[in-house]
């Protein structure tokens, strides 16, 4: 079990990397979740993730940002809790002891909202742009054999003396009979129309 998970859960929000090919979690040879790239998730696209042993890091993925929380931590008389610091030309990874974490996740701005959810929850997954199924369009090159086949089923329904209407009202009948009510006596009393196809 992740680090992260065992001692922060409940604390701070915790997320796992997504595959955005799949929009899935990534999983480990035995197809469990990977929870090794656990990661505390911060404002400005701020992590704070695990190292090893008692040692945390702080990915900034922003220079200028990242030099304003040492500033502020020279300003505090804190400079000493950074064990280490890596920085590239865009972003900065600050080590630093896990006994030193409130404050580093202040300064990061880690998030304490949904700090309960699992990081493998569908709630961490991104939306995608599937179309719903009740706004389905029937593409044009085939709404003529849609049409038909509507057709065909309607003079199919009507050769059999079905209707749907009636089929409806002797389920309200029936079931209002099991459950001692009059469900269309009932409903029109509250001001709510019982409407048959």
């Amino acid at each position: 079990m992740s680090y992260l998970i065992n001692h922060f859960k409940g604390t701070y929000r915790l997320k796992a990397p997504i595959d955005l090919r799949t929009n899935e979690f990534p999983r480990d040879e035995k197809g469990n979740y990977a929870d090794n790239d656990i990661y505390i998730d911060c404002k400005g696209g701020n992590q704070i993730y695990h190292y090893g042993g008692k040692e945390l890091v702080a990915y900034i993925p922003s220079i200028g940002r990242a030099k304003n929380i040492i500033k502020k931590l020279k300003e505090m008389g804190k400079k000493d809790i950074v064990l280490k610091i890596l920085e590239s030309d865009e972003e900065m990874l600050i080590h630093f002891h896990v006994k030193d974490i409130e404050l580093m996740a202040k300064l990061c701005k880690a998030r304490t909202s949904g700090a309960s959810i699992s990081p493998f929850s569908v709630k961490n997954l991104k939306k995608t742009d599937k179309p719903k199924l009740n706004k389905y369009e029937v593409p044009t090159e085939h709404k003529e054999q849609y049409d038909k086949m509507i057709a065909l089923l309607k003079e199919w329904v009507a050769k059999q003396g079905l209707r749907l209407d009636k089929a409806y009202e002797k389920f309200y009948k029936d079931f209002g009979k099991s459950v001692k009510i009059d469900l269309i006596s009932e409903s029109n009393k509250i001001n709510y129309k019982v409407q048959y196809l």
